[in-house]
């Protein structure tokens, strides 16, 4: 519904609108609004009002769309604004962890494709891609991810793409195959003692990795646990 108020003795025309919103559940939306017209030559200045809204929670007035929607409300708005809403949600969320997972896993099953969709939009972002990176790092540091991780290595090292792999390195690397196959050779005949703690950490592990400065020196190698073998190999390469 639109209603007109002229006002052209002072070169304003003002305009009141109300209707509803059919994307928004029919909310009810009212504003109005002043026009400027062309008076002896110049414009008159523009005037905008919104209709607002008390939150209940922290008793300030906002403008209507910084509320939810609620088909059953008088106003078809929520009490209580958006910031409100997500600071209780917030809260809630951190009293009750064992509620919210349950509600997880329900809304899961229920909506498995949508959230499939959700899942992979989310991992190509850069947020989506440090979060990920970050929980298969604290995933893979628990027992059942190194034995996840081992059965991985072990179906890829069989199948004929680790083969192809490993042809490729071979060819690319025979300096540093030629100087692990003389290493390995030693710790298994005896002749050098594989210690039980790393020497950068002192991490104690059951397998202590031996790590080449130099590949044309086999035997002359640093002992690390896999975490800190992994963080000079990459320190290496980024070198390189």
């Amino acid at each position: 519904m639109i209603m007109l108020d002229s006002r052209l003795e002072c070169g304003i025309v003002g305009v009141r609108i109300t209707g509803t919103y059919p994307q928004y559940h029919n909310r009810r939306f009212s504003c109005s609004a002043t026009f400027p017209v062309i008076q002896r030559g110049r414009r008159v200045s523009v005037r905008e009002d919104r209709a607002m809204k008390k939150c209940s929670k922290c008793r300030q007035w906002k403008q209507e769309h910084e509320f939810g929607s609620r088909k059953t409300a008088r106003n078809a708005l929520r009490s209580q604004c958006r910031q409100c809403e997500r600071n209780y949600s917030k809260i809630y969320r951190t009293r009750h962890p064992a509620k919210i997972q349950a509600a997880n896993k329900t809304y899961y099953h229920l909506h498995r494709e949508d959230a499939r969709v959700r899942h992979q939009w989310y991992k190509k972002t850069e947020r989506g891609k440090q979060a990920y990176r970050e929980a298969h790092l604290r995933y893979y540091a628990t027992a059942q991810g190194k034995a996840v991780r081992r059965a991985i290595s072990k179906r890829f090292h069989r199948s004929e793409k680790g083969r192809q792999a490993r042809l490729r390195y071979k060819a690319k690397y025979p300096e540093r195959v030629c100087c692990r196959l003389s290493f390995n050779a030693a710790v298994a005949s005896g002749r050098i003692s594989r210690p039980t703690k790393c020497s950068s950490c002192g991490l104690s592990e059951s397998i202590i990795h031996g790590h080449h400065p130099d590949y044309l020196k086999p035997f002359d190698v640093v002992w690390l646990c896999s975490n800190c073998h992994a963080k000079e190999t990459k320190r290496l390469g980024e070198l390189e």
